[in-house]
């Protein structure tokens, strides 16, 4: 189901309108947000069993802070897009 859309601007061309701009109703910017925050700590949590303490490359902290990062932002902009 996707999310209602307001169009804020929209020209004539022919019968139709085409729309400039459009904007979500209905979704707000703390469920995507906490959306993010729930992927970010489930990647996480499935990473962190299996950090390899080796010394080579990176260290646990960056894995697991790069893994934090890409977790959050794919949680959030999966949520904004889709609408639901």
């Amino acid at each position: 189901m996707r999310a209602p859309v307001s169009l804020s601007r929209s020209r004539p061309v022919g019968d139709t309108f085409i729309p400039l701009a459009a904007e979500r109703v209905g979704m707000s910017l703390a469920k995507d947000t906490v959306n993010g925050i729930v992927s970010l700590l489930i990647s996480v949590a499935a990473t962190y069993p299996f950090m390899n303490g080796d010394g080579q490359g990176y260290t646990g902290r960056e894995l697991l802070l790069s893994v934090a990062v890409s977790a959050f932002l794919s949680g959030f902009f999966t949520s904004y897009f889709a609408g639901e």
